[in-house]
């Protein structure tokens, strides 16, 4: 993969990963069962319902950073629209950016 395309995967990978974490525990809170929810209503509903956004947003918002563009305002950020312009082969890096 080369240095440089090895570590923005890693970062991006991690990201992920994270994403998939706060995402299962949105699920569980929230997604699965309602009496669950019904009870975090009861226990303290605004509480909860912050917490509720709160995760959300946090999936969301990481999401969007990923697949943000790979410069903005002249800083490189961490996204997938970097990986094309750092494979080596061109035929695979065209394929990363007509597919990804």
């Amino acid at each position: 993969m080369g240095v440089e395309l090895g570590a923005i995967y890693a970062e991006l990978v991690q990201e992920l990963c994270a994403i998939y974490l706060v995402w299962g525990q949105y699920k569980i809170l929230f997604g699965t069962d309602e009496a669950r929810v019904d009870l975090l209503n009861q226990a303290s509903g605004s509480f909860f319902r912050i917490v509720q956004d709160s995760l959300f947003d946090q999936v969301l918002l990481s999401i969007s950073r990923m697949t943000d563009r790979p410069t903005i305002t002249g800083h490189r950020t961490l996204t997938v629209q970097r990986l094309a312009d750092l494979v080596p082969e061109a035929a695979v890096a065209s394929t990363v950016r007509t597919e990804g």
